[in-house]
């Protein structure tokens, strides 16, 4: 009898235990919903077709460009502000559909960079006007990381990406650091220059000049001066928007090797003490991106409905007031 006791007890107990740990679980839901309707402004996704899978976004002269796969083409849609879609297909110097994993999206003057694996790809903008049926990228620039995410920033390209611990082409290999930050993720900052003779357009000095150290599951970057906003994601269950300055006292050094030359480039860290705001966020993030005076993340949409679940309306765009993050 004793022991039917402990045993309807110790049943009764881990009972209790698994609603408790449900309820947690349904309330992180909850207040990611929370945070997200109170503190963002939700959008549709431009009409784009089903089965697209979108990677980067970024907005244009025309409209919007949307990056992404679509069955195994690699896409670049451009939703003009008249409502127009249109789209071309990216391939590579073979003349072959562009391969490999597709990253982030920007955009200055008369250039898009489009990440790839481990390289920043460079088109034309008027190639990209045109819409042919296909454009092949006339330039090639190692990124040293898994490009998941562009932002420019002043007279800097700013690239976020997974640094492999054992190689990818143009990644691990090329760029190692005493920090122990292969594995995780890194951000590296390129030079854009302005090239004579050709007009005000922007180009890539193809070596990073300083790194930053970001941890693990960077999903989407957004640089905006001294200011870094980064959103992890493992796609799953855990997602967040977070908002960052540097740490001007930590420093460290990341070793860069380019064929038989080295150098060495500044690795700089963020300041966790001045974390200004963390937003929780639905777990699948596309990309971030600043535009005027805003944030905007993409992200699937939960419904209000689903709060305790897994039910999603579909893609949308949210947007932050970058002064309301800022507080």
């Amino acid at each position: 009898m004793r022991t039917f006791k402990v045993l309807l007890i110790t049943a009764v107990l881990s009972a209790m235990l698994v609603t408790l740990a449900i309820g947690a679980f349904a309330m992180q839901k909850y207040t990611a919903l929370c945070d997200l309707l109170t503190l963002s402004e939700p959008e549709d996704y431009p009409p784009l077709p089903e089965g697209f899978s979108p990677t980067g976004y970024a907005d244009c002269p025309d409209g919007r460009l949307i990056l992404g796969r679509y069955g195994k083409a690699a896409r670049l849609y451009l939703y003009k502000d008249d409502g127009e879609l249109t789209y071309i297909t990216l391939y590579d110097e073979e003349e072959m559909p562009l391969g490999g994993r597709l990253g982030g999206l920007a955009v200055f003057d008369k250039y898009i960079y489009v990440g790839c694996d481990g390289d920043i790809l460079v088109y034309y903008y008027e190639d990209i006007e045109c819409f042919d049926e296909r454009v092949i990228y006339y330039d090639k620039i190692k990124a040293y990381t898994v490009a998941t995410s562009l932002s420019i920033s002043g007279d800097f390209l700013y690239v976020g990406g997974y640094h492999p611990s054992e190689g990818c082409d143009g990644c691990a290999t090329h760029l190692t650091s005493p920090a122990g930050d292969e594995g995780t993720s890194l951000i590296t900052s390129f030079r854009l220059t302005t090239e004579r003779g050709k007009g005000a357009v922007r180009y890539i000095i193809p070596t990073p000049v300083s790194a930053i150290s970001v941890g693990s599951s960077l999903r989407g970057l957004a640089v905006d001066g001294k200011d870094v906003y980064i959103s992890r994601s493992d796609g799953k269950l855990f997602s967040s928007l977070e908002h960052h300055t540097l740490d001007t006292k930590r420093r460290s050094t990341v070793t860069v090797t380019d064929g038989e030359r080295q150098h060495k480039i500044p690795l700089l860290f963020l300041d966790s003490s001045t974390e200004k705001k963390r937003i929780n966020m639905p777990p699948m993030q596309r990309d971030v991106y600043i535009y005027g005076e805003k944030l905007y993340v993409l992200a699937e949409s939960p419904s209000v409905g689903g709060a305790y679940s897994r039910q999603l309306e579909g893609e949308k765009i949210y947007s932050f007031e970058l002064d309301a993050l800022q507080k």
